[in-house]
């Protein structure tokens, strides 16, 4: 073939031969057809440029380039040599491009302040504004928002030194026989960040060593003999079903636990009351049921099939479509509260002491320093006993403020907890928010709201 490559010609020659096989002049064939001298061919394919698609452009804003690959292919899967191809039809390897115009704003930061303590944890702190090409400050709308810098950071100090802190023991809990008497214990974080030592409140797993003793026992001599009324529990409903009559042992008996005759006839306790066991009783589920099934108008005490168990509910608002459910707290405002101390206690180790609550205390309006005795700043007390309801085990508090402490203590049950929280402008709060979560005793959980 003419070609290598590409369409070609191939030629051969073209005789005029005798029966013996000589050559002699075309004249003597002029009667015959002459056979074709020539004929197309195909070579190979030829070498050719083949270029990729073009990439990114190299900029993100204003003018940039692009670029790909160029090539030289033959018929062969392999590239071949760039010789091979035509340079002057070679493509363009790359080419301008042209984004919007790059922003005029940017993020400038100031320089970083020094950390508010020397140890522990702590942050410190800058500025971040918005300046234009001219670096005059400008509304930090101008400048993009997920590219703005950090203005805080943690400073990475070592970690503090921390002590106990203990407060005066309080006076015997009996006047006589065996008491105890009990002192605030608290973990402190000492730091010198300042001309002198500061204290705050920590976790008590922070300390080193054991906890001091916050209880201990006292003896006061001997009572002398007295008698009181002691009572056992109550028995079982003598129905299964409506209204009946449990019994209770009720016995006076000395401080030895004697049989005695020195009790008040008068307030002996009672030793028998009614019941009502609607436990195989086919009950309503809700404040509405008792309206619409049973025609009660009335608002009042009702028993209530809730989680699968018997609840004495009290319905509000049972001439209206829709009637509210609340709770009644049987041990009352005694056991359920919460007090705010709007002054620090001169002792809160002897007034108030034991749990009591009283408004008498000598205090003072002064909160200069995080002293151990603004620990008492607030308390408060919740008591479901009797309600059938319990707070679930997700029920907590967070402390908040300046070394802020709190003192939870709840129940194994989780019907009753009490409280305490303080510390410099401190103060705790349920961490679920507006509300604590409940549950029926040993059924699944409900939610208790304000009110």
């Amino acid at each position: 073939c003419s070609v290598s490559c590409g369409r070609g010609q191939k030629h051969r020659s073209v005789y005029c031969l005798t029966k013996e096989g000589r050559h002699v002049e075309e004249e003597n064939c002029k009667h015959l057809a002459k056979p074709n001298m020539q004929k197309k061919c195909r070579g190979g394919r030829c070498p050719k440029w083949k270029a990729g698609d073009w990439g990114q452009c190299s900029v993100s804003c204003g003018r940039g380039v692009q670029r790909r690959s160029v090539q030289c292919h033959s018929g062969a899967p392999k590239a071949a040599e760039e010789a091979e191809c035509d340079p002057a039809s070679r493509p363009a390897p790359q080419r301008d491009c042209h984004l919007p115009a790059c922003p005029t704003h940017r993020w400038a930061a100031g320089e970083w302040q020094a950390c508010t303590k020397t140890c522990g944890e702590a942050s410190r702190f800058r500025e971040v504004f918005c300046v234009d090409e001219n670096k005059q400050l400008q509304s930090s709308g101008y400048c993009e928002a997920s590219e703005r810098p950090p203005e805080v950071e943690s400073c990475g100090l070592p970690p503090c030194e921390y002590i106990w802190i203990t407060g005066e023991w309080s006076e015997c809990s009996v006047t006589c026989g065996k008491g105890y008497r009990q002192r605030l214990v608290s973990c402190s974080e000492i730091y010198t960040g300042k001309d002198h030592y500061e204290y705050g409140y920590q976790n008590m797993v922070n300390c080193p060593g054991t906890q001091p003793p916050n209880i201990q026992p006292c003896y006061l001599g001997e009572c002398p003999i007295s008698a009181s009324w002691r009572v056992g529990n109550w028995g079982s409903c003598s129905v299964t079903c409506g209204v009946g009559v449990m019994h209770r042992s009720v016995q006076c008996l000395t401080n030895d636990d004697q049989v005695s005759s020195l009790c008040h006839v008068d307030l002996k306790p009672e030793e028998r009351r009614t019941c009502h066991n609607i436990h195989d009783c086919d009950l309503p589920r809700s404040c509405k049921d008792v309206k619409n099934l049973e025609g009660v108008t009335e608002d009042g005490e009702y028993f209530l099939q809730v989680k699968g168990k018997t609840l004495k509910v009290y319905c509000s608002g049972m001439q209206t479509d829709s009637p509210k459910e609340y709770v009644t707290l049987v041990n009352g405002d005694a056991e359920n509260f919460s007090e705010v101390y709007g002054y620090r206690l001169h002792n809160p180790t002897e007034c108030p002491y034991n749990g009591s609550r009283r408004e008498d205390c000598q205090c003072r309006k002064d909160y200069t320093a995080a002293g151990f005795s603004t620990f008492s700043k607030g308390r408060f007390s919740i008591d479901l006993y009797g309600t059938g309801l319990s707070l679930m085990g997700t029920a907590k508090w967070l402390s908040q403020g300046n070394y802020a402490v709190s003192e939870i203590q709840k129940s194994p049950d989780g019907t009753k907890v009490v409280g305490r929280c303080g510390g410099y402008c401190g103060k705790c709060t349920p961490s679920s928010g507006t509300g604590l979560d409940i549950q029926v005793l040993c059924e699944q959980p409900m939610e208790m709201r304000d009110g």
